[in-house]
């Protein structure tokens, strides 16, 4: 596969930090590699997320330059809220890109790796022919600091045209739909049973077709969300 991008290749950062621990044996990955692989997918997500927080506060500097130029007299400029603060997760590191590849050439050389391991490991590319009823998407859930709020991040969708966010509070038995999204990824708010404290809940994502199940929910994660 080819990882020409920023995003295809934080995609397989993603796919290979949920489940690289799982075919460890077969690729022969060390604790080293899932602690290597895990940290890189954070950073860079962090760091496509914080750009695009950089972007939207440098439009709006720009635009208060240009009310400033030539705005209503008597609309008043909105202030700005400044930069945000740069705090990534891990130190950065250069190169991701290479190591990727050195590591991913070591996976495909083990003895007991298959094509469909690296599917699930962002390796390979998924096959046209693909049974709808195999397609089964990857998720990264991120809790925000406040407002019960949390990321989806979701890769591995196949032909689908969008996917549900589903929750499950503890002691439930079902799941409740959060939210419907198409693309790459979604934030998600949900209502805390008590506003005042951190709330437990299990999420995961199901894809969608014409407004159909398609293929298999992703794994089930659980995650603290915050008041």
């Amino acid at each position: 596969m080819l990882f020409d991008t920023y995003e295809k290749l934080l995609n397989m950062y993603l796919k290979q930090k949920a489940n690289l621990d799982t075919y460890k044996a077969q690729v022969g990955a060390t604790a080293a590699d899932i602690t290597a692989v895990s940290q890189a997918a954070d950073t860079m997500l962090y760091m496509k997320n914080y750009a695009e927080l950089v972007d939207t506060a440098k439009k709006a500097v720009f635009k208060i330059k240009n009310d400033l130029y030539k705005g209503d007299k008597d609309e008043p400029i909105v202030e700005f809220g400044g930069f945000p603060d740069f705090s990534p997760p891990f130190p950065l590191e250069a190169g991701l890109l290479e190591q990727a590849l050195e590591r991913n050439r070591q996976f495909k050389a083990a003895e007991d790796y298959t094509k469909a391991i690296g599917i699930e490991l962002g390796i390979e590319e998924e096959s046209a022919s693909l049974s709808p009823d195999d397609a089964k998407p990857t998720a990264e859930f991120t809790a925000a600091s406040e407002g019960f709020m949390f990321a989806a991040v979701v890769s591995n969708r196949a032909k689908a045209d969008s996917w549900d966010v589903l929750f499950q509070r503890d002691g439930e038995t079902g799941w409740t739909l959060a939210r419907t999204a198409t693309g790459k990824s979604v934030d998600v708010t949900i209502t805390p049973t008590n506003p005042a404290k951190p709330e437990r809940v299990k999420v995961k994502i199901q894809l969608k077709k014409n407004n159909q199940n398609y293929g298999q929910a992703s794994a089930i994660t659980e995650i603290t969300l915050n008041p």
